[in-house]
């Protein structure tokens, strides 16, 4: 059972900060978590599940956030919805988040943008996010992982994202967050981007990001268009046909392209480097 001090949490303000003090309260606490036991223990009265329109999820809390109820899209697929819920606990338990939050699709794929107010209401829907990423999904968990401090390996992505009960491609994200190595993964349908992703600090600029844009050509992941079999590969390639040259790192002259082929025409790719990244030298 949960042991939950709200008082400890509610001097902290950053997500991580908050979900590793409820870590820190709870060692024993296994994954996947149990978001509806956490959302009782921190005062949430009900969790709803109701086809909504427009909105994946909703936060109804008192104005002082001692009690509440979350609303969560019925319509939504598993992950989805135990993302959402993450997400509105952000909301419930981040002191300067609001009491009455209604959240879009949109809002759940935000990203801090340091180049506006940190409370802006884009910011708000990305701190959301950071602590449904960092709940679902633990730093400390991850690194005591055995592939997780391997080469980088779209199998090992699969792998923690059925044992933490997250989307393939939420946990995907996280990975190339946090892997040492510099990664990027490119999800795509019918051989049309739907969005591709570096990590942290990634030295160079994905060529194949913006959604609708083909899948070049001569890649592995062209080659797997047609194929439906939830299978895995691998090859190298050239470096230049997913990435562009930058004025401060050497482009290494391969990369791995390692993909996994999933159903209907969608298919994942991890991009990384095995030759280790180099500065440019001053002229």
């Amino acid at each position: 059972m949960l042991d939950i001090d709200l008082m400890e949490l509610a001097d902290l303000h950053r997500p991580k900060d908050i979900v590793s003090e409820i870590y820190h309260q709870n060692p024993g606490w296994d994954e996947p978590v149990s978001l509806e036991e956490l959302a009782d223990r921190c005062g949430i009265k009900e969790i709803r599940y109701e086809s909504l329109k427009g909105i994946e999820g909703a936060l109804i809390a008192n104005d002082t956030k001692s009690e509440g109820i979350i609303v969560i899209n019925s319509d939504a697929r598993h992950h989805r919805r135990r993302y959402t819920l993450g997400h509105e606990l952000g909301h419930y338990l981040i002191p300067h988040h609001g009491f009455q939050m209604s959240c879009t699709s949109k809002d759940m794929s935000t990203k801090i943008n340091k180049d506006i107010k940190m409370n802006s209401s884009q910011n708000i829907e990305a701190e959301a996010n950071e602590f449904s990423a960092n709940l679902l999904m633990p730093e400390p968990w991850l690194n005591k992982q055995k592939c997780f401090s391997r080469e980088p390996s779209i199998e090992c992505i699969k792998f923690l994202a059925d044992k933490l009960d997250v989307s393939f491609q939420a946990c995907a994200n996280r990975y190339a967050d946090l892997h040492d190595r510099p990664v990027a993964v490119v999800f795509s349908h019918m051989l049309k981007v739907q969005y591709g992703y570096t990590g942290g600090e990634h030295p160079f600029w994905l060529r194949y990001a913006k959604r609708g844009s083909s899948i070049p050509n001569s890649s592995l992941t062209a080659s797997l268009g047609k194929v439906d079999d939830l299978t895995f590969h691998n090859d190298e390639c050239d470096a230049s046909l997913w990435f562009d040259e930058n004025k401060y790192y050497c482009l290494p002259e391969t990369c791995i392209e390692e993909v996994y082929v999933q159903e209907d025409g969608y298919i994942a790719t991890l991009l990384w480097f095995e030759d280790e990244i180099e500065e440019k030298e001053e002229e």
